[in-house]
């Protein structure tokens, strides 16, 4: 869910971060308020993959799968960027064995790309997916 960074739902998420600080461990509300923070990015704002300033999320239009606790066998289901940074293979590693499974006939209904030069890579990799595969509708940069 993309929200504007100065809008209402914005400032009370923010405020429920910060009430879940004080929160004890294993308190009623701390999972439920960072499973709501894993599905909420800002519109815009500063990406730090890209150290860009006002960044436009929304156009990247992607979606998430956040594993409860029990699929990731008690885990975080989240760590900042700047822990996560410290010991990446660490993290990875533990993540290893829970992999997001699916169908590639079932769940794929579409492949988007942002030319015809990708598209053909594509098709070549996949042929099966030929009917899938489509130009972006939107703009990219």
């Amino acid at each position: 869910m993309y929200i504007e960074q100065n809008s209402e739902v914005a400032k009370s998420l923010a405020s429920l971060l910060i009430y879940r600080r004080s929160l004890e461990k294993g308190h009623v509300l701390r999972l439920p308020i960072m499973t709501i923070a894993c599905f909420v990015k800002n519109t815009i704002g500063y990406n730090s993959y890209f150290e860009q300033d006002n960044f436009l999320f929304k156009d990247e239009n992607e979606w998430r799968y956040i594993p409860t606790k029990n699929k990731i066998g008690g885990g975080y289901i989240s760590e900042s960027r700047s822990t996560f940074l410290k010991n990446p293979d660490g993290y990875n590693n533990k993540l290893s064995n829970y992999h997001l499974e699916f169908n590639i006939n079932e769940d794929i209904t579409c492949i988007y790309c942002a030319n015809n030069k990708e598209c053909k890579e594509l098709i070549i990799q996949f042929p099966y997916l030929k009917e899938r595969i489509k130009i972006a509708s939107w703009q990219l940069e």
